[in-house]
């Protein structure tokens, strides 16, 4: 059997061919020769795929794969993330133990905790499953993104009211919690030109409007 014609099945999307394809093929070096299958499959929202060749064909969640053709290299978690998939990243978690502070990509700069990324870009869904899989609604300080000037997980969702909100209400995170430059959210949030986030700290949460940072600005 040849192998590539597999691959662009899931290249291609075809889930039907994909399902025909992979059934013919050998579970002890499918995960050698074709490695980034499982990127494919998570990309496409399979999640039938996905727990296959996790299963029966001995894929590994926990590495880094990529489409085949770029030297960035995505962790599964995170393909499922941006892709809103939330099954997906519930079966990751739960059932295959992917961390969720594991980082996005293995590139130097730009990469966040999958946690972090999925609270920055407001997929709400997403970050719901994560947290109710991570500890049941609480987020503290093991949170960190340690690398990145220890922003919050609540740093990053200042763009989006919807999940500050939910942060903040349902998973009980401190809005003065600073990273490490003594920035709180509402920092960030006017940094950032936040008005509706701004708005609800002070109105709704009394935010202290003379707490500083480090470098003494409100």
């Amino acid at each position: 059997m040849n192998l590539s014609s597999c691959r662009v099945a899931f290249y291609r999307g075809d889930h039907e061919e994909a399902v025909r394809l992979l059934g013919l093929q050998d579970p002890e070096v499918l995960h050698r020769d074709e490695p980034d299958l499982l990127y494919y499959s998570i990309s496409n929202g399979w999640l039938d795929v996905t727990r296959d060749l996790v299963i029966s064909y001995h894929f590994d969640p926990h590495k880094y794969y990529n489409d085949g053709f770029s030297n960035k290299r995505e962790s599964c978690l995170y393909t499922a993330a941006k892709g809103n998939h939330v099954d997906i990243v519930e079966y990751l978690i739960k059932e295959c133990d992917c961390d969720p502070m594991m980082r996005t990509t293995t590139t130097e700069h730009g990469s966040v905790p999958n946690l972090h990324y999925v609270a920055r870009e407001g997929l709400l869904d997403v970050l719901k499953c994560m947290v109710m899989n991570i500890n049941g609604h609480i987020i503290d300080e093991q949170y960190h993104d340690t690398t990145n000037n220890g922003r919050t997980v609540l740093h990053c969702a200042v763009k989006h009211i919807d999940v500050v909100e939910y942060l903040i209400n349902e998973c009980n995170c401190d809005i003065m919690t600073p990273d490490k430059v003594g920035d709180t959210i509402l920092h960030d949030a006017a940094r950032e030109g936040s008005l509706k986030v701004m708005k609800y700290l002070i109105n709704t949460h009394h935010y202290n409007l003379t707490t500083t940072n480090n470098n003494d600005r409100t």
